[in-house]
């Protein structure tokens, strides 16, 4: 979904013109999530240390702030990955899974078991922790099939 150099540090590779990335960044998202199962590009806008991907990023950016404690995997756990997301998002880190608001999982293979983040009740959805998952790619590999609600066929 990107590359990236190495030599990101942490006070580069944020967004160029913040309002109007951000916006793009959002509407992206709002689209993917109003269309289960389909993909949406988000337009390289943002770039974070390695193993952080572009559109990760640029989520990041877009969604944590001061409020929102962002958890890593062990692969993006790192001072420099830490320091660039506080330098541009303000969100701190997150000590243990169900703590976070957000979590990055840079390799989708050591996804950790979900019961172990914040699932959120009924009454309360906005309480569990979302997932940003980065994978290779969203249209080459093996197949998935999704249901449920909003997924037509």
């Amino acid at each position: 979904m990107g590359t990236q150099t190495d030599q990101v540090s942490v006070v580069t590779g944020g967004f160029e013109e913040p309002v109007h990335d951000a916006q793009r960044v959002f509407q992206a998202v709002m689209q993917a999530l109003a269309r289960p199962g389909t993909v949406h590009s988000i337009e390289p806008c943002a770039d974070a240390p390695t193993p952080i991907y572009p559109a990760t990023a640029a989520l990041l950016q877009m969604l944590a702030d001061a409020d929102s404690p962002v958890w890593l995997d062990h692969a993006a756990n790192t001072a420099t990955v830490k320091g660039w997301i506080g330098f541009h998002t303000g969100a701190p880190m997150a000590d243990t899974h169900g703590e976070a608001a957000f979590a990055v999982v840079s390799d989708a293979a050591k996804l950790p078991p979900l019961s172990m983040f914040a699932l959120g009740t009924q009454e309360y959805p906005d309480r569990s922790t979302t997932l940003i998952i980065q994978v290779e790619s969203l249209t080459e590999g093996a197949a998935m099939r999704l249901r449920g609600p909003g997924i037509k066929s």
